[in-house]
Formats: C-alpha cells, sequence, structure tokens
C-alpha cells in the first residue's frame, strides 16, 4: 500500500492492474522507478524496475560503435514512424529518451503521449494519459497534432488503439517514435498486421524498426541493435501481402 501510495496510484482499485513511476532518495541517490501492480487473490504482486535514463542521456553512450552512425542517418528523414522494439529490460524507453534528448538539440518541437510518463523533460511538452479525464492516446494525438511538433513521441505501442493512433500520427507528415514488446524487427512487423494494419500502411509509414539487446561490456552494458531500413520493409510487405493474397 505504501509503495502504491508514494506512486501516485489509485488506492481504491486494489482490484485492477495500475502502473506508475516513483522517486526514492537511496544512499544520498535520486533513483527513478517504474512501478507495475498485478492483482492476485488475497494480494497484490508489485514489480519496480530501475529507469536508467538518469546515468546517462548520450545516445553515443549506449550503442556499440560500429551502430552508431547508422541509426543516426536513419533518423534523418523529417517523416515517417520509427519503432523501437525488443524484450522487457532491453533499454527500449532509455534509447527513446537520449534519442528525444538529442532531437530536441536540435531546437526540434516535441510533444509526447505516454501511460504513464517515465522522466520528466525540459524542453518539449509531456502529456499523461488520464482515462478518468478523457484524455486516452486517440484524443492526446489530435490534439498534439493540432500544436504542429516536429517530432511526436508515443510512449509504447500495446493494442490496436495505440498502432492506429502511432500510424495517423505519422500519416500526417510528423516523424513519430513509438516503442513495442517484440523479439525482432520482422516479428514487430507482424504485430503491427495483427493489430489491425495494413500492409499498405506500415510501407507507408514505418522508416526503421530496431530490435535490440542489452550486452555487457567491460564494467557496463551496451545496446546491441539490428534493425530494417524502409527498402528491407517494403521487401517483407510484399512478400507479406503475396501470402495473404
Amino acid at each position: 500500500m505504501f509503495i502504491k501510495y508514494k506512486s501516485n496510484m489509485n488506492l481504491n482499485l486494489s482490484k485492477s492492474p495500475q502502473s506508475n513511476t516513483l522517486s526514492l532518495i537511496i544512499e544520498k541517490r535520486n533513483l527513478h522507478f517504474r512501478v507495475s501492480t498485478l492483482p492476485s487473490y488475497d494480494s497484490n504482486s508489485i514489480v519496480l524496475r530501475i529507469n536508467h535514463y538518469h546515468f546517462t542521456k548520450k545516445v553515443s553512450d549506449l550503442l556499440l560503435n560500429k551502430e552508431k552512425e547508422k541509426l543516426f542517418s536513419l533518423l534523418e528523414s523529417e517523416i515517417g514512424l520509427v519503432l523501437i522494439t525488443g524484450p522487457t529490460c532491453s533499454g527500449k524507453t532509455t534509447l527513446s529518451y537520449c534519442l528525444l534528448q538529442q532531437l530536441k538539440n536540435e531546437n526540434l518541437a516535441i510533444v509526447s503521449i505516454e501511460d504513464p510518463i517515465e522522466y520528466f523533460e525540459t524542453g518539449f511538452v509531456q502529456l499523461q494519459v488520464n482515462e478518468q479525464a478523457g484524455v486516452n492516446y486517440e484524443t492526446g494525438v489530435k490534439e498534439i497534432l493540432r500544436h504542429d511538433p516536429d517530432v511526436i513521441f508515443i510512449g509504447e505501442i500495446r493494442d490496436k488503439y495505440t498502432a492506429r493512433c502511432a500510424i495517423r500520427a505519422s500519416l500526417t507528415g510528423h516523424r513519430v517514435i513509438t516503442t513495442m514488446h517484440a523479439t525482432s524487427p520482422i516479428k514487430a512487423i507482424y504485430r503491427l498486421i495483427e493489430l489491425g494494419i495494413s500492409p499498405f500502411e506500415i510501407e507507408q509509414t514505418l522508416l526503421l524498426v530496431t530490435n535490440q539487446r542489452l550486452v555487457q561490456i567491460e564494467k557496463s552494458k551496451k545496446i546491441t541493435l539490428e534493425y530494417l531500413t524502409d527498402k528491407q520493409i517494403k521487401a517483407i510487405i510484399t512478400n507479406i501481402s503475396r501470402v495473404i493474397e
């Protein structure tokens, strides 16, 4: 109950899953956690994950050297969807925020919609999903587009609604960055199709899809990436369309 209270969760929803963030000072260090609760028969299971973004804000500090320039060059496009995928605790959110930090330094207007907001940043607008107040991904993206941002960050594609919002935002001519749980770039494309996105829409919007893992390099962890660029994505979509037909 104390953790739920400190995480600003609704204490009246004892039988519903919830997620939020938590900040604690431990041994004079300010640590940030992602908190998730899952109700059981007579108790709640609580998982806390440390957010490591505050330890580094440079993309170059996260990636292996051979992958930096390639990723940067693929992000130079002004429009399209960048999909960052990987399993839980592979650093997707950390990499996403580091990319946003770099884009912010290029004086680009950035607006995000998240549930929950995991890192509070200065220099761009962050919108928190609040279903009770009528702020969901669909209405949030609609309002974001009225602010004419250069970059839109959608925290995570979880279902048909968030997938549709990400595609819709990228179809309006914006650069969109989002994350998804997947074990490979190809499986991420199949996941989008499973969520109701047509192969044509994927081909028209998906600029880059990555999949990442954390590897131990000496005393630190680095992110290693595999990715599909737009040409590879179009080839895969062509093959998928043939199978569907």
